[in-house]
Parts: structure tokens; sequence; C-alpha cells
């Protein structure tokens, strides 16, 4: 993209001498396995701020429900820059919640959503509505500027 949109200015994500990822100044979201992943990430290396929308439910024991054992690993990123979502009526809400622990999120940065299925949601995902609501519901949008931040 740096060399494509040199108006966009993404060299400044990317540490000059090696190339890779300034993690520090990249925010992450990501959507049901995309959460997980940004979640994994936020597992190793320091990033800027890691949203989950209700993301990542990996199993150990997909028969019991027993959630992974790589969620207990210590996040790098300060757990103050990371936040999740998750519908309180979606199939894995109870899993979601035993993650957002396990991970060490606090309390005042994980959302159980609660509103109802907004208009936009008309189709239902894989026979969980809910699943996508904390991303799409427009209901929720003071959540997303508080998981955005300023921006700095």
């Amino acid at each position: 993209m740096s060399k494509n949109d040199k108006e966009g200015v993404w060299s400044q994500y990317l540490d000059q001498n090696t190339g890779k990822p300034l993690w520090s100044k990249i925010a992450i979201a990501g959507q049901s396995q995309g959460g997980g992943m940004a979640e994994f990430i936020a597992q190793h290396e320091s990033v800027a701020r890691i949203i989950s929308f209700s993301g990542g439910w990996d199993y150990s024991d997909s028969k019991t429900k027993k959630i992974a054992g790589w969620y207990s690993q210590k996040l790098v990123t300060s757990p103050q820059n990371v936040f999740a979502t998750y519908h309180v009526k979606e199939g894995a809400a109870t899993e979601l919640a035993k993650i957002c622990k396990e991970l060490h999120i606090p309390a005042e940065n994980v959302f159980a959503l609660d509103q109802p299925i907004s208009q936009q949601s008309n189709k239902p995902v894989h026979g969980n509505p809910y699943h996508t609501e904390g991303i799409k519901n427009p209901e929720y949008k003071p959540i997303w500027i508080k998981m955005l931040g300023s921006g700095l």
C-alpha cells in the first residue's frame, strides 16, 4: 500500500529498516475467527489496540466446549488496549465470556450486548443470528467509539 497509495502515508506503519509492521501504531479489529486472530496477535505483539467482535472460540475439545489452551497465554499487548464484544444470545456467548476472562481483558473492556436484532440482520448466520450484531447493529455505535478510542 505504501507503494501504490503514497498519499495514505502507509509507510509510517512499517519499520523502515526491517519492513516489518510497527505494531504499536496498528489497531486490529476482527469479527468471529478474525477476532480470535486479533486476540492471538495481542499475545505475541504489542499492538496499539485490539477489538474482537464475537471473536474466536477455539476449543481443545469441541464436544465438551473446553476452550483452547492458547487463550491462557499472557498478552504482550496491554490488557487495557484489548476490547471484546459478544451478544448474550449468540450460540457461543458462554464460551466467549470465559475466553475474555482467560485473556484477562478488563471487565470494562468487555461488552456483553443485549439489544434486539437489528433490521440489517434479517439473514441468520449459520443458525446464529446474533453472532454479527456487535459489528453491524448501529445501536452499538457508542461502544464502537469507546473501543476505537481517539485514534492517537
